[in-house]
């Protein structure tokens, strides 16, 4: 597998999967080959051997998807699997640039910046079933590979993300009319908010948290 690209994506397949050897592209040579002498898992892959890999990873944004796939789409195979993360540009419109090539959607559902703070893994939606076990395979234990279409994923992202900054700006305003210390109000959004989330998922919210859950269930029974 070849991964195509070195942002927040493939950081946390590459500090979180199975692998033990993560062959990468990235059109800044020097930030893969440092980051090599750190990890030596890591290899800097050159345009000239794209040949010899029969699947890439491509963790690149829309517009650098299309000047990779311009520039280097004919090094690779009709056979190779491509497959596309980008939550915000559709498979098919990858497909009009190489139509000759196996593109396949694997986008992933949530924050992968989070997900390597936390070392928590995730989920990948991938398009096609035989593709998906392959993906698994190569993620490994860390990471989660389902069936499905790439607009549930983008749903999902876009209306986490949508709901998670109106919650952050209520919070604020709120924070601001109690007229607290600028301090306190920084260190309570930037702990508070992910530690009720993943209190919330693992179940394991504390006294406090547990009496409001319970207090606005109840409103909402009587409503």
């Amino acid at each position: 597998m070849l991964i195509a690209g070195f942002g927040k994506l493939a950081e946390m397949v590459i500090s979180q999967g199975d692998s033990h050897s993560f062959h990468v592209y990235n059109r800044s040579a020097q930030k893969v080959i440092d980051a090599a002498k750190l990890n030596p898992d890591i290899e800097y892959i050159s345009p000239g051997s794209f040949a010899k890999f029969d699947a890439v990873f491509l963790a690149l944004p829309p517009d650098a998807v299309k000047e990779f796939l311009y520039d280097y789409g004919d090094s690779f195979s009709e056979e190779t699997v491509i497959f596309h993360t980008a939550t915000a540009m559709p498979a098919a419109e990858v497909r009009e640039i190489v139509p000759r090539h196996r593109i396949i959607s694997a986008k992933f559902a949530g924050h992968a910046l989070q997900s390597g703070r936390e070392n928590s893994g995730g989920l990948f939606v991938v398009e096609k079933k035989a593709e998906a076990m392959k993906l698994q395979e190569w993620l490994g234990r860390s990471f989660e590979v389902i069936e499905g279409e790439e607009e549930i994923v983008q749903t999902a992202n876009k209306t986490a993300v949508e709901e998670t900054v109106r919650m952050l700006i209520r919070l604020e305003e709120r924070l601001r009319k109690e007229k607290l210390p600028e301090a306190v109000m920084q260190a309570v959004i930037k702990q508070i908010p992910g530690g009720v989330s993943h209190a919330h998922v693992n179940r394991e919210h504390g006294a406090f948290a547990k009496k409001i859950l319970e207090e606005w269930r109840e409103q909402n029974r009587e409503n």
